[in-house]
């Protein structure tokens, strides 16, 4: 039964189909969004929380579990499940997926499978995610001259555009020979501190 669910995804079948990237590259550390929408026959209909998952692709007959939605006993794989979030409305045919933190054992092929009133596995087109050395930096951003004594506003823009939880900037200064440190968060949508 396994392996036939798993293959029922393998060949076009007349109604189903998925729109994803065919590969996502992104930066160790960072974040990600691969958008993705499906359909299904006009013969099926969804439930009022049709359950979804995002699955990691490890063989013709075996997959992970990576992100669920609307299913709270899903046995969701523990490297992705604060990572990987199934973050699209499948009631809309969207199955949008974001990945934070991305990290290097992350590297593999993804698909997407419904299981509702029905169940499919969309792996006929799967997304490859391809993990790079992190080279993008913080920009730290200060007025071109600075006068002693007076009130400098400084600021640092985190890399990378996702929501989720702010990164952590630390902000360590030297006067006369002492160091002090300021702790903050990124305060706006743009991952900016100041």
């Amino acid at each position: 039964l396994f392996r036939s669910l798993l293959w029922k995804g393998c060949r076009a079948i007349p109604g189903y189909a998925v729109t994803v990237p065919t590969t996502v590259r992104v930066q160790e550390g960072l974040c990600t969004f691969v958008q993705c929408t499906f359909t299904y026959p006009s013969t099926q209909k969804l439930s009022n929380r049709p359950r979804g998952y995002w699955c990691r692709h490890i063989s013709a007959v075996q997959f992970q579990r990576v992100a669920s939605v609307n299913d709270p006993d899903a046995l969701v794989s523990s490297e992705t499940a604060a990572r990987f979030r199934l973050v699209g409305d499948l009631q809309k045919n969207d199955c949008s997926l974001s990945i934070y933190s991305a990290k290097r054992q992350d590297e593999g092929a993804y698909f997407f499978r419904i299981e509702d009133t029905f169940r499919f596995s969309y792996i006929e087109r799967m997304t490859g995610l391809s993990v790079i050395a992190l080279t993008d930096k913080p920009k730290i951003t200060l007025p071109a001259v600075v006068t002693e004594g007076t009130k400098v506003s400084a600021t640092c823009t985190a890399p990378g555009r996702c929501t989720g939880a702010p990164p952590k900037i630390t902000w360590k200064t030297v006067l006369h020979m002492e160091y002090s440190q300021m702790d903050t968060s990124i305060k706006d949508a743009d991952r900016k501190s100041t």
